[in-house]
């Protein structure tokens, strides 16, 4: 029997999440979301901490009927897990396409090429991920590197084929041991096509042993070794907001435009999400310890964070998500927004141009040029 007290707590909490993940208290633009489709999977990647789920029960069209309400202008399908293992993902891709034709990225973990066959017609963009050539990518994602390379070589040839106008590309969790044979990786998949775009991020998180960010001597060199790579081959480095090393607080204005979305289609964006998971958690430990007094000091730094002064970009769990964005605002030139750059063309009405502009100028970049936002006009 459900609990009434339960379902009226829940229906609350609900509201009070819509409330604040509303433009009337936070602002969001929704210029790009992140669709956390699917926690089913069939890696064990070394690095990721996702449970082992079997079998799910989500309704994936209630979850697209949300995400049809923010409309972002581009959709990164994702998940905790592998997109095509979702049986009806051709379905939901073609249906955002026609509902409101969001520019729309699939990041795949080197499997079921059949399955990407039919969901290429959809897409503007595929993100394989893979971490080098044979037994380097066995060892972080259990799957042979060269079966993933001949299934990138599938798909370059059936996107040649078929005429389709979607970007290939693909994405490398960098670490301390597979940085040793990253070159052989490019030059095999340059060898598929040079128009494959490579991306090179870094292990998070960045303090771990194996970042090759971890120290200066081991950041020295990766950073060496990548400007000799990007000026010979199409590779660019997705270090986000951590090109000069680790930080553990960093000032990001991309969450203004920038959300998550779970399994059933609620909004996780930036903030007030991360501000409140941080200090809860400071807040647990300090009472655990029982520090009382730097307890309410932290409730203070969480009112003053979430309330008070709600537009400050400051971030206690900073990641490399979008980061191309905060390049743009600052009026910066990046190698990342020559790729990303292309995904908001033409995707803007003259008010939402104008409106992203006053908040821009206002919290993020003053000498902002307007006209750099006329290719996103449509």
């Amino acid at each position: 029997m459900t609990n009434p007290l339960k379902t009226t707590r829940r229906n609350l909490g609900e509201k009070v999440n819509d409330f604040l993940t509303s433009d009337m208290f936070y602002t969001n633009f929704y210029w790009v979301a992140d669709w956390i489709m699917t926690g089913l999977c069939n890696l064990a990647c070394t690095y990721c901490s996702r449970e082992d789920i079997k079998t799910e029960n989500i309704d994936y069209w209630q979850s697209l009927e949300r995400i049809k309400k923010i409309k972002p202008k581009a959709l990164w399908v994702t998940g905790n897990g592998e997109p095509t293992l979702v049986s009806d993902l051709p379905g939901l891709l073609a249906e955002a396409k026609s509902s409101w034709n969001p520019y729309i990225t699939m990041v795949n973990n080197g499997t079921n090429t059949r399955r990407v066959f039919r969901v290429l017609p959809h897409l503007d963009q595929l993100a394989v991920s893979v971490d080098g050539i044979g037994n380097v990518n066995v060892e972080t994602r259990g799957l042979d590197g060269d079966k993933v390379v001949q299934h990138i070589r599938a798909i370059h040839q059936r996107i040649q084929s078929d005429g389709l106008p979607v970007q290939l590309v693909t994405n490398t969790v960098v670490t301390t041991e597979n940085f040793k044979w990253a070159n052989e990786f490019i030059r095999t998949v340059n060898g598929i096509s040079p128009d494959i775009v490579m991306f090179m991020s870094p292990l998070l998180p960045l303090d771990s042993p194996m970042s090759v960010v971890s120290s200066e001597e081991t950041h020295n060199r990766f950073s060496d070794w990548l400007r000799d790579t990007e000026n010979s081959y199409n590779v660019i480095s997705h270090f986000g907001h951590f090109e000069n090393g680790f930080q553990p607080e960093i000032v990001c204005h991309h969450q203004y435009f920038r959300t998550v979305i779970d399994y059933h289609g609620k909004l996780h964006p930036c903030k007030p999400q991360l501000p409140w998971n941080y200090h809860m958690m400071n807040m647990r430990q300090m009472v655990k310890q029982k520090r009382f007094v730097d307890t309410g000091k932290e409730a203070a730094k969480m009112f003053n964070t979430l309330v008070t002064n709600r537009h400050n970009p400051v971030c206690h769990t900073p990641c490399n998500c979008h980061s191309y964005l905060d390049w743009f605002f600052r009026g910066q030139d990046h190698p990342m927004w020559r790729v990303y750059g292309n995904v908001y063309k033409e995707r803007f009405t003259k008010k939402e141009i104008d409106k992203a502009y006053r908040f821009i100028v206002k919290r993020i970049n003053p000498e902002f040029p307007y006209e750099k936002l006329m290719p996103l006009l449509k």
